[in-house]
C-alpha cells in the first residue's frame, strides 16, 4: 500500500468522455462551439471562481454560492457545465432545468448575454458519505460529523469540458474545524491561482503543525494530537521536496501539506496529500509513499495528464521516487526484479495490453502495467541516454507543461528533442505494442585466454526490435568487466574480448532490461500465491493443530475457493502446496522427495539468525522446490493468524515474512538466494 495513488481526474476525464461527451458535444454544437481536440488544444480556458461553501454536517446538506468569471475565449451565446445531479440550481432565484442527467452528473445549459459580469450560481443538495469507501470502484465523498471530502468525481462545483480552473474558496465551518484545499490559506479562505484540473476541499477537527522552510511551509493535519509523528513528517517532507527540486526544477507550488485521512488512502492532491490513520504509522511510509505522493505535484498535479497515449505519470513517478529510494538503501537490483517479476506474474495471464493503453490501476495486471512497465520503460531510458540528458529532458517537459494537459506522446518529443535522437522506435517497442523478450544463455565457452563466445536466445518470437543488453564478466582476482551487445535476431553469437582470463559470464545481471525473467533466475514470492490467476493445486492444514486453531485454518483456506483442501496425515500431493500450520513437519519432507537441500538450509539459516520462537512470531515463507511452489503459514494463535493474513498483502514481493504475533510489527523479510540462475555460465569448465 505504499503507492496507492489514484488520479481521480483521469478516472473523471476518462468517464466524463465516455459517459457524457455525446451530449455536451451536441449540446455545445448548438451554441456554435466546436470542441478541442486534446492534442491540438491551445492553452485551455480559465474558470474563476469565488466560493462560498456552507456544509451542513447534521443532514449531509451541501450549500454553494459561487461567483464565476467566465473566459473571454467562450464568448458564445451559451455555456455547458455539469454539477451533481443531486444537486438543485439557481440563478437570479431561478432554478434552472437540466438538459440531460446520468446517475453521477447532471448537464446544464445557460445563456450568457454579457461576459464582462461574473456569472452568480447558487446550488445545494444532500450528498451521501461513504463510510467505508472501496475507492479503487467507487467515488469516495464524506459530509458528516466526521469530516468533509469532496474531490472532482463528486461533482461538487461548476465544471466545463476543456477547461482549468482558480478559485478563492471560503469554507464556514464549525468552531475547531480545519480545512484543507489547494493554494495559500488565509483562515477560513484557501486561494488558487494556478491552474488547476479540479477543486479538492478536505475539512475536520484536525490538530494542525506547521513549518515554513526555503520558502514553502510544510503543513500536518492530524485527527488526533501527535507532535511526533507530525514532527517527523514535517522533517520528511522537506527532505524529499527538497530533492526532488533538485532534479525536477521549482516545487509548483507554495505548500506541501500532509493530511490524515477517512479512509486507509495514499492520494496525491495539488499541494497535499491524503494518507490514511494506519499508512501513515508505518514506519516505511516516510521513505515510500511520502516521496511518492510529493513527486505527484510535479507530474500529475501540475502537468496534467492526457491519457491518449496511456497514463505516463505514475511510472514516472515510481521511478523518481520508489526506484530512487532504493537505490539509497542498496536494494535496486531486487527492486527492478521485483517489477520485472510482476509483469512475469500479472501481465502473461491476462489479454496483451499496451502501455498505451493504461490510465489508472483497478487491479493488479493494471498495476503491474502502469507502474512497474512503466517504470522499467524511464530506467532503460535512463540507461540509454544518461542521467544529465534525462534530467535536462524532464526539466524541460515540466517547463513546457506545468498547469496544462500532456500526453506520452509529447514526453517522447521532448526526450527525442532533448537527446537530439528518433527515439520514435524505441517508445513504440515498450509504450505500443505488447510483446516482452524473454531470454536464454543457450552457450558460453572461453576462445582463447582473453577471448569469450555466448549464444543468446531469445524464446519469444514475436518480440522482434534490437534488444541492447548488459553482460558482466567476472575474473578470479580482478573488478568486473562490463560490456554490452545488441541482440538483432531470434538467435545470436557474440564474441567478446576481455582484460582478464574470464571466469563466469552473467547476462543483465542488475534486471536493467525491459523483459520476462526465467522462473529459475529470480526467487519465488508470495505474490504467486496471491495472485488470483494462479491455477487450482492442494491446501494442506497440520491435522496436529489445536481444534481453535484448525477451525481459523479452515476458514483462511476458503481465501481460496478452488483448490483442493486436505490434512498432512494424508499422501503427499502432486503441484503447487499451502501448508497451513508451523506444527507441520512436510517442509523437510518435501525437500527430501524433491532434493532441494539447499532451499532448506536457507529456511534454516534466516530462522536462526532472526531468533525464532513458535509462539512468539508468524511466519509466512514460499519456495521453489523443482517445477512445484510451496507456500508456508506459520501462527500459533487466532489473533496471531489474523495480523499475519492483515499483513501479508503489503509484503507479496518478499520470499519471506516474520511478524510480531502480539503486535503484527515485521521482524525480518527478505529473497531466497537464486543459487542457479541460467542467465550465468562458469567458464572454467570449458
Amino acid at each position: 500500500m505504499s503507492t496507492l495513488t489514484i488520479n481521480w481526474l483521469a478516472f473523471i476525464k476518462l468517464n466524463y468522455r465516455y459517459q457524457a461527451l455525446l451530449i455536451v458535444i451536441i449540446v455545445l454544437s448548438l451554441g456554435g462551439i466546436t470542441p478541442t481536440l486534446a492534442d491540438q488544444k491551445p492553452t485551455l480556458p480559465l474558470l474563476h471562481h469565488d466560493l462560498t461553501v456552507i456544509p451542513d454536517l447534521a443532514q449531509g446538506q451541501l450549500v454553494v454560492h459561487d461567483s464565476i468569471t467566465l473566459p473571454s475565449a467562450l464568448k458564445q451565446p451559451s455555456i455547458v457545465f455539469t454539477l451533481n445531479r443531486h444537486m438543485t440550481v439557481t440563478i437570479d432565484q431561478t432554478i434552472l432545468q437540466p438538459v440531460q442527467s446520468n446517475s453521477e452528473f447532471s448537464v446544464y445549459r445557460l445563456n450568457i448575454t454579457d461576459y464582462s459580469k461574473p456569472l452568480q450560481l447558487s446550488y445545494q443538495g444532500k450528498l451521501s458519505s461513504t463510510p467505508n469507501c472501496n475507492w479503487l470502484s467507487e467515488t469516495c465523498r464524506m459530509l458528516n460529523d466526521q469530516g468533509l471530502y469532496l474531490d472532482p468525481a463528486s461533482y461538487w462545483y461548476v465544471d466545463m469540458e476543456q477547461v482549468l480552473h482558480t478559485f478563492k474558496l471560503h469554507v464556514e465551518l464549525p468552531t475547531g474545524w480545519l480545512s484543507v484545499a489547494q493554494g495559500i490559506n488565509q483562515k477560513t479562505t484557501w486561494q488558487e491561482s494556478q491552474p488547476q484540473t479540479g477543486i479538492y476541499l478536505v475539512a475536520a477537527p484536525f490538530k494542525a503543525y506547521h513549518r515554513t522552510q526555503k520558502g514553502i511551509e510544510y503543513s500536518v493535519y492530524l485527527r488526533h494530537d501527535d507532535k511526533e509523528l507530525a514532527n517527523r513528517y514535517l522533517d520528511s517532507s522537506a527532505k524529499h521536496l527538497q530533492t526532488l527540486q533538485t532534479l525536477l526544477g521549482t516545487y509548483p507550488y507554495t505548500k506541501f501539506a500532509v493530511v490524515e485521512s477517512f479512509w486507509e488512502t495514499g492520494w496525491s492532491m495539488p499541494s497535499f496529500t491524503l494518507l490514511g490513520s494506519q499508512v501513515m504509522r508505518l514506519p516505511f511510509i516516510l521513505n515510500s509513499s511520502l516521496p511518492h505522493e510529493i513527486a505527484h505535484n510535479w507530474w500529475g498535479n501540475s502537468v496534467y495528464i492526457n491519457t491518449d497515449y496511456g497514463n505516463w505519470s505514475e511510472g514516472l513517478t515510481a521511478y523518481l521516487t520508489d526506484h530512487y529510494q532504493s537505490i539509497l538503501s542498496g536494494d535496486d537490483i531486487n527492486y527492478r526484479r521485483n517489477q520485472l517479476i510482476k509483469l512475469s506474474t500479472y501481465l502473461t495471464q491476462s489479454a496483451p495490453t499496451p502501455l498505451s493503453t493504461f490510465t489508472s490501476r483497478h487491479d493488479q495486471a493494471s498495476q503491474a502495467l502502469g507502474y512497474s512497465k512503466s517504470l522499467m520503460l524511464f530506467h532503460m531510458l535512463y540507461k540509454e541516454l544518461g542521467e544529465e540528458t534525462f534530467l535536462k529532458a524532464l526539466q524541460t517537459f515540466y517547463q513546457r507543461y506545468s498547469f496544462d494537459y500532456a500526453t506520452f506522446k509529447q514526453l517522447e518529443q521532448v526526450f527525442s528533442e532533448i537527446s537530439h535522437r528518433d527515439l520514435s522506435t524505441f517508445f513504440k517497442q515498450w509504450r505500443d505494442d505488447t510483446t516482452l523478450p524473454q531470454l536464454q544463455l543457450t552457450e558460453a565457452k572461453v576462445l582463447e585466454p582473453k577471448r569469450v563466445s555466448f549464444t543468446i536466445k531469445q524464446t519469444f518470437p514475436a518480440f522482434h526490435y534490437p534488444l541492447t543488453l548488459p553482460i558482466l564478466i567476472n575474473s578470479r582476482s580482478t573488478r568486473p568487466e562490463w560490456s554490452t551487445v545488441t541482440l538483432t535476431a531470434p538467435e545470436q553469437t557474440f564474441v567478446l574480448s576481455t582484460f582478464n582470463t574470464p571466469h563466469d559470464l552473467i547476462v543483465d545481471p542488475y534486471f536493467d532490461v525491459l523483459r520476462l525473467p526465467l522462473a529459475q533466475e529470480t526467487p519465488p514470492t508470495l505474490d504467486y500465491f496471491f495472485n488470483s490467476n494462479t491455477s487450482a493445486k492442494t491446501i494442506v492444514i497440520a491435522h496436529q493443530a489445536r481444534p481453535e486453531m484448525l477451525t481459523a485454518w479452515k476458514n483462511l483456506a476458503k481465501e481460496w475457493p478452488n483448490w483442493t483442501l486436505q490434512l498432512d496425515n494424508q499422501p503427499i500431493p502432486e503441484g503447487d502446496i499451502i501448508l497451513l500450520g508451523g506444527e507441520s513437519d512436510w517442509i523437510p519432507k518435501l525437500v527430501e522427495q524433491t532434493q532441494a537441500f539447499e532451499q532448506l538450509n536457507q529456511i534454516n539459516d534466516m530462522l536462526g539468525r532472526e531468533n525464532y520462537f513458535c509462539g512468539l512470531h508468524t511466519l509466512a515463507l514460499v519456495m521453489r522446490l523443482q517445477d512445484r511452489q510451496v507456500l508456508s503459514l506459520s501462527a500459533d494463535h487466532v489473533e496471531g493468524l489474523k495480523r499475519l493474513v492483515a499483513k501479508l498483502p503489503h509484503y507479496g514481493s518478499y520470499s519471506y515474512a516474520l511478524f510480531n504475533s502480539t503486535n503484527g510489527n515485521n521482524i525480518a523479510k527478505g529473497y531466497w538466494d537464486v543459487l542457479d540462475s541460467p542467465l550465468r555460465k562458469d567458464l572454467t569448465s570449458n
